[in-house]
């Protein structure tokens, strides 16, 4: 790998942590910068996953689909209980591949404001809150263009919320955080940034945000506060299921089928990114907000992947940022046999 002191003096980096997984269960964590140097190999100081939180929710969808209680292919209305989503018929995976013909109003999603609090789920998918300005709804027809939008993720949080008649939290803490040892992840509220492990977000100048931004008050799309080292055993789950090693997460038909292409573009999966590097299959997921940026790799096949999170914004998309650095010198790895 590239000298990632060096890396992070350049960039003005006060805290980064990487984790490298090799062969689907060789897990090693490595962490660096003012904020994180002293934390050791495990690296448990929490920080904000932001959007990669959507990958929990993907894979909670999926697992109720491997359970036999949903069908991705019905109306999403089908197991809407309490609210209901308007406009054109919308499936689940119509959802999850963000090609559902939903659409985020302008200046929504935004971090916890102290003014407002933390709203409920139904007053945001009515749009009642500052948060999300409009009702959800499906605007434009599905299959039909693809639309990163948090709003269906916020659809599919309710979603899982009815067919488990259980809060989301404690949803994702038992079948995801609980069973594979994801004990350095949570979901936070405002108050808990001081009582938790937490690491403070900073700007691309290096300086702390405002401690409310810190918060995004959507657990499904990006309310994740966790490790890279936690990230890691979900990605070697994900790789096990992928290659009929392993169950327990998921079935490697239903992984299989997240780690495939649908639909009207030829990049997105359930929940990921996929693609070729190089004839050999990846995906990927990423996340991006006020003070933090992460980024999650994996060669599926191979079982070779890497997660990178960092406690500050640089102003720039991850691959043409430190990440990218990072990330890039992984994969030149994988490709000399040093992976």
């Amino acid at each position: 790998m590239i000298n990632i002191e060096n890396l992070l003096q350049k960039n003005n980096i006060k805290g980064l942590s990487y984790t490298v997984v090799k062969g689907s269960n060789e897990i090693t964590t490595h962490s660096y910068g003012v904020d994180l140097k002293n934390t050791g190999k495990k690296q448990n100081k929490l920080l904000s996953a932001c959007s990669i939180s959507r990958l929990l929710t993907t894979v909670d969808i999926l697992q109720a689909k491997d359970e036999g209680i949903l069908d991705l292919n019905d109306d999403v209305n089908k197991y809407l209980k309490s609210w209901h989503l308007e406009g054109s018929a919308v499936t689940t995976e119509d959802l999850l591949l963000n090609q559902s013909g939903i659409v985020d109003c302008e200046a929504s999603y935004g971090t916890y404001k102290l003014s407002i609090g933390k709203p409920s789920l139904v007053d945001l998918l009515d749009g009642k809150t500052i948060y999300v300005k409009k009702k959800v709804k499906v605007v434009e027809h599905p299959r039909k263009s693809f639309v990163y939008s948090d709003n269906n993720f916020l659809v599919l949080e309710k979603l899982l919320e009815d067919l488990y008649d259980m809060s989301y939290r404690e949803l994702v803490h038992q079948k995801i955080l609980k069973p594979f040892g994801m004990e350095d992840s949570s979901y936070l509220d405002y108050d808990d940034l001081n009582r938790l492990k937490c690491i403070y977000g900073r700007d691309k100048l290096g300086n702390y945000i405002k401690k409310e931004k810190n918060i995004y008050p959507y657990d499904s799309v990006a309310g994740l506060w966790t490790t890279s080292n936690d990230l890691s055993k979900l990605l070697a789950e994900l790789f096990k299921s992928y290659n009929n090693e392993s169950d327990l997460l998921l079935k490697t038909e239903t992984t299989k089928e997240m780690m495939s292409s649908k639909g009207c573009v030829d990049f997105t999966g359930y929940g990921v990114f996929v693609y070729e590097i190089r004839g050999r299959k990846v995906f990927h997921s990423q996340g991006w907000g006020e003070g933090f940026q992460s980024y999650m790799l994996g060669f599926l096949e191979d079982g070779d992947g890497i997660v990178v999170m960092m406690n500050q914004n640089p102003g720039v998309d991850q691959m043409d940022g430190p990440i990218g650095e990072i990330v890039t010198a992984f994969v030149e790895e994988c490709f000399s046999s040093e992976c």
